[in-house]
């Protein structure tokens, strides 16, 4: 269901933001899309969580 959803915004997003923008501002929003997912898979393979993140930014913080 969650998948299917995402599939359902993608294929409503992208012909819209092709509409809006024109094609060359729709691959450069793509490309960021594609780079914040790759980067958010090597994030979740290295057992990083968002919950961890914010722990040790306090952290750093308030030493």
């Amino acid at each position: 269901m969650r998948l299917s959803l995402l599939g359902v915004l993608a294929g409503f997003l992208i012909p819209l933001l092709w509409i809006l923008l024109g094609f060359g501002s729709m691959l450069i929003i793509l490309l960021f899309t594609v780079i914040g997912g790759i980067f958010g898979g090597w994030l979740e393979v290295k057992g990083v969580t968002l919950k961890k993140l914010i722990v040790s930014f306090l952290n750093k913080l308030t030493d």
